[in-house]
């Protein structure tokens, strides 16, 4: 059945012709996305459904008027903001995608305390880049810049460098402007009192924001999040950061203030790397932190040829896996000088290895482990790029990737991905995801990154270290023809989580139906026809028909 062309045309007299669309050319684009989340093993292009049409709303006002047709008709619907991710567009055909594009304002900026209102497609970056000339910043996801602040504060998990400090973005989330899959409007917190104001999430009596999100979010299935005031931190650096140089070498450059720091710890010793993150952490000296993990190399090359070179020389796994990073926002000389003591002091009782300036990690990355040098041709291309790979990631994902990531290489995070302690998650790495992880790789289903899975492990801090969040990335060469990524997600990582890991906090095939039965539980609740065509609700359903078994 196609699209209703009634439908169509009242959806046409509330936005106007020029903001809706069901030209093929155009409604095919929104199933194909960025990087390693479509056209690769895991994700195939072919295997996400083209909306039947597309219309771009600039108003609360409009998308009630939408979001009621669609009920009356029975058209199901997805909102999306930036779409930087699978799940942002309808799962399903004669579907209609809601594109928020035009509802892109930043509201509010209330520098006195410390919020914004923003709208659905008001990046992170340009948030931020706002909130500094206030002396004030945000948190930025890992989805980087380009991400819909909204939607890591109200619909997806959110985790980012920043979180030592600043928190998941789930976490910064106040006042909320909510419109329902029936058509009204639900404001929460503080947005609901007599005032209207913004300032506070909650309210008296029981939270809605578990119904709303929970953990990680709900991708949008559960109505459309219109506006959110999201918490701004102290900030103590410049009003804006300088970008330098130019394509496809694009550079940021270091203010004086700001100190950079790589730590390391010999023979892959987790327990004392962990003792002395948690040091660091309890001392509240970084404003971001990070750990890196073997992926990481494709972004210092401009090609495949200088991937390849790098990464059979091994520079980047020798010397930047196990590896974290952190940048301190230095209020003074004074604090600076303190944060440089603390600093020496976890260096000398953890027995790691601490470089204070990017020049020197560079100097020490000249010569292999045995002491033997390494390719000048390898090391040219570490060298010339290493400094602002590494600067980029941590001030605050302003990621101008080189020309690309290693345009043949897929890069995904498999489980476990997961946020626990730091102790937990470096055993859950270890005893759950390493013998999957070396078995794929002995096969050669994915590629080999340094000596051991956990070089493969990429994590962060949250609020303080009272929680980490760990990722174990692994790359497949798309030109492999045995680089099967699906068949290692089910036959292992998966498997181990959908069959139960008690002591890593991970669901058995009951726990999974138990998640499956409150999710369809809470949909059916707000949206009873379940016309928010959402990828959740589509796995969610199939589990509930009993067509999901866990493989024992």
């Amino acid at each position: 059945m196609g699209f209703d062309k009634e439908a169509y045309e009242l959806l046409e007299e509330v936005v106007g012709p020029d903001n809706i669309s069901r030209d093929p050319l155009i409604t095919a684009t929104y199933r194909v996305l960025r990087g390693h989340m479509s056209g690769t093993p895991m994700v195939t292009t072919e295997s996400l459904p083209i909306p039947d049409a597309v219309v771009l709303p600039g108003s609360l006002e409009e998308l009630r008027q939408i979001v009621k047709i669609c009920k009356r008709y029975g058209v199901k619907h997805k909102a999306h903001s930036t779409g930087i991710w699978f799940a942002a567009f309808p799962m399903g055909e004669d579907a209609l995608a809601i594109d928020l594009r035009r509802m892109d304002r930043i509201v509010e900026l209330n520098a006195k305390d410390g919020y914004a209102v923003i709208e659905p497609y008001v990046t992170c970056g340009a948030l931020h880049t706002e909130a500094m000339k206030h002396g004030l910043a945000s948190h930025i996801t890992g989805g980087g810049p380009a991400f819909s602040m909204l939607a890591g504060a109200t619909s997806v998990a959110g985790f980012g460098e920043s979180g030592i400090t600043r928190g998941m973005s789930g976490r910064n989330m106040l006042a909320v402007e909510w419109l329902l899959p029936d058509g009204e409007v639900l404001r929460l917190g503080s947005l609901g009192g007599p005032r209207g104001d913004w300032f506070n999430g909650e309210g008296p009596g029981p939270s809605l924001q578990g119904l709303m999100r929970g953990e990680v979010g709900a991708a949008g299935e559960r109505g459309i999040f219109t506006r959110v005031a999201v918490r701004l931190y102290p900030w103590s650096g410049p009003e804006s950061i300088k970008n330098i140089g130019g394509p496809p070498n694009f550079d940021v450059e270091l203010w004086p203030e700001g100190m950079y720091v790589v730590m390391r710890w010999p023979d892959r010793d987790y327990q004392r790397e962990s003792d002395a993150i948690y040091a660091l952490c309890e001392a509240e000296i970084f404003d971001s932190l990070l750990r890196h993990s073997a992926f990481g190399e494709g972004g210092l090359c401009h090609s495949d040829v200088e991937h390849a070179r790098i990464h059979d020389s091994r520079i980047y796994c020798d010397h930047c896996t196990n590896m974290w990073t952190g940048i301190i926002d230095g209020r003074s000389e004074k604090h600076l000088d303190y944060c440089r003591k603390v600093l020496e002091k976890v260096e000398r009782e953890s027995g790691g290895t601490f470089f204070y300036n990017l020049q020197d990690f560079k100097e020490s990355m000249r010569t292999r482990p045995d002491g033997e040098p390494y390719d000048m041709d390898a090391y040219e291309i570490v060298a010339g790029n290493i400094e602002q790979h590494l600067l980029q990631g941590l001030i605050w994902r302003n990621w101008h990737y080189k020309a690309c990531i290693v345009p043949a290489q897929g890069q995904y995070a498999l489980m476990p991905a997961c946020t626990s302690a730091l102790d937990t998650l470096y055993k859950t790495a270890q005893d759950v995801g390493a013998p999957v992880y070396e078995k794929h790789t002995r096969e050669g289903n994915i590629r080999h990154d340094g000596d051991h899975a956990l070089d493969s492990t990429w994590m962060q801090p949250e609020e303080g270290g009272h929680a980490f969040h760990m990722e174990m990335h692994i790359r497949a060469d798309r030109r492999w023809p045995d680089g099967n990524m699906d068949a290692m997600g089910q036959e292992g990582l998966a498997a181990k989580y959908r069959t139960g890991c008690p002591d890593y906090y991970l669901p058995n095939e009951d726990g999974i139906r138990t998640i499956s039965d409150v999710y369809l539980g809470v949909q059916d609740i707000l949206d009873p026809d379940r016309l928010n065509s959402c990828l959740f609700t589509g796995i969610h359903e199939a589990l509930d028909r009993g067509r999901y078994k866990a493989r024992k």
